[in-house]
């Protein structure tokens, strides 16, 4: 289905726009949220997938992810760090480098 990712979202200097940090991504993540939406409440918990946790997932995406009430499988993995991207949107919000 995808993976679970924390990503980092950048813009120019010159945009006006600023930073957004811990912003929870991958297509594993939105397609558990699709999924979440679909069967509601009575079957959330039916809806399976995988979060790798490092040692550095913050406690407050963690918090708003278990409120969601999947099945989710949290495999801690205190020896490294979580996934994160790193994006950065140019003129227009076209996603470069």
């Amino acid at each position: 289905m995808g993976m679970f990712i924390i990503d980092e979202i950048h813009f120019p200097e010159n945009s006006g726009k600023r930073s957004h940090y811990n912003v929870i991504g991958g297509g594993g993540c939105y397609g558990a949220l699709g999924s979440r939406i679909i069967t509601g409440p009575s079957n959330s918990e039916k809806v399976g997938w995988i979060i790798d946790k490092g040692n550095d997932f913050p406690k407050d995406v963690e918090d708003y992810l278990k409120s969601w009430n999947t099945g989710a499988i949290w495999r801690e993995t205190p020896e490294r760090l979580t996934t994160r991207g790193w994006n950065m949107y140019g003129e227009r919000e076209f996603r470069g480098e």
